[in-house]
């Protein structure tokens, strides 16, 4: 038996949407998302409570 499980930190695909990031860092003021080999560094946006979040479309399925 299969189980569904939400994650709630991390990273999530979301099929053709791209990939929501979610990271706890309470003592961050900033968070960056690095791709290899894309050169891309994106900026996590803080949310309450020390999370940071993005959902992108520059990461897909087998991202690293």
């Amino acid at each position: 038996m299969k189980r569904l499980h939400e994650m709630r930190f991390g990273a999530e695909c979301l099929g053709d949407e791209g990939v929501a990031f979610r990271l706890w860092a309470p003592a961050a003021r900033k968070v960056d998302l690095c791709l290899p080999g894309s050169g891309k560094r994106l900026q996590l946006n803080p949310s309450e409570g020390g999370w940071f979040e993005l959902v992108t479309d520059a990461a897909g399925s087998g991202s690293r």
